[in-house]
């Protein structure tokens, strides 16, 4: 391939990406058939204000599958239900329905002491110049952190 074909299509893949954020998404989530995300799970495919006569039917946002929510240990947790209370707080919040933002970040710092709770283990930070925060971190001390956290939001 030529540097000249290399560029075009490089180009064409910045031509797609910005349409793609030129498009005004109701919610955080995945893209989804509506046929494949039970209705509690579905959100409005465009924002309340866009032109909704350009949304086609067929899709709608469910929920995320971010891999944050089921890397690793987190792959054996409940995932269907944590991406559902996720991207439905976030939802209503982003829709008008009286909720709000905090209850995204809730969420997120819930399933993290949820995880903690049966995951966390001590451990030893090993980075060579970490004189800040030196020795063992307990997993009682992050939770302690994640909860202070949650009455600060």
């Amino acid at each position: 391939m030529s540097k000249r074909d290399r560029l075009t299509l490089a180009s064409s893949f910045v031509d797609i990406e910005k349409r793609l954020f030129e498009i005004p998404f109701g919610s955080i989530g995945g893209i989804y058939f509506k046929g494949d995300v039970p209705s509690h799970l579905q959100a409005a495919l465009l924002q309340a204000d866009a032109d909704q006569d350009t949304a086609p039917e067929t899709f709608c946002i469910g929920p995320t599958a971010g891999s944050m929510f089921c890397y690793g240990k987190r792959a054996g947790m409940d995932l269907y239900h944590v991406s559902h209370q996720v991207i439905c707080t976030l939802v209503r919040s982003l829709t008008g329905t009286g909720k709000n933002p905090t209850e995204y970040l809730r969420s997120i710092a819930e399933r993290e002491i949820e995880w903690t709770q049966r995951f966390g283990k001590s451990l030893e930070l090993d980075f060579p110049h970490n004189a800040v925060f030196p020795g063992e971190k307990l997993p009682e001390d992050y939770l302690a952190l994640l909860h202070k956290y949650l009455t600060l939001i």
